[in-house]
């Protein structure tokens, strides 16, 4: 067990990968950043993380049972995030250079569906056929970025979501339910 409580933990600062195979506590200050171009697989259960996971370098990968529900992530730099099973997050925001790796799996955006949590996605979004990435809540998701690798559904419950700056989406299927809002820029 990892008890961050209001501090910041930073991993990975070189090339190696390593792993994290344990439970992450932490309230909304916490911070874990990962530097370095290695990568770090999350293993361990993330559901009691409140804060802010960082990756300003390398990739980070969403193993077995994360559920990191609570948590807001923001990718930067060329940075890729992977899931390798169904997963929810408070908010994610990736900049022009970072992306998003589904897989087969379903990425939950706004899982506190009480709170107002942005996501911004400027960068890649990949995924196969049976991908989801959803929206729930009363909060927003953006995309600006590169959606044309995207081939699952994205699923807007109640909230918002906005394309914005020619996004490409060919190949996704888009369903909007009960209480939602599209915007198109």
């Amino acid at each position: 067990k990892i008890q961050l409580n209001e501090s910041i933990l930073i991993l990975g600062n070189s090339d190696a990968d390593n792993s994290l195979n344990a439970t992450l506590i932490g309230g909304k200050s916490s911070q874990l950043i990962k530097e370095g171009s290695g990568k770090i697989s999350l293993n361990g259960n993330c559901g009691a993380f409140e804060g802010t996971i960082t990756v300003n370098h390398g990739e980070i990968d969403f193993q077995d049972n994360v559920k990191a529900d609570h948590a807001a992530v923001c990718l930067f730099s060329g940075t890729k995030l992977s899931l390798f099973e169904n997963n929810s997050l408070r908010s994610l925001k990736t900049d022009e250079h970072a992306g998003v790796y589904l897989n087969d799996y379903s990425l939950t955006l706004g899982s506190l569906k009480e709170d107002k949590a942005e996501s911004v996605l400027k960068g890649k979004i990949v995924g196969n056929k049976d991908s989801q990435l959803i929206q729930e809540g009363l909060g927003k998701v953006s995309l600006n970025g590169d959606c044309s690798e995207f081939k699952g559904t994205i699923l807007v419950n109640n909230g918002e979501i906005d394309f914005q700056d020619n996004v490409k989406a060919d190949h996704a299927a888009l369903r909007l339910l009960k209480g939602t809002k599209l915007s198109l820029f």
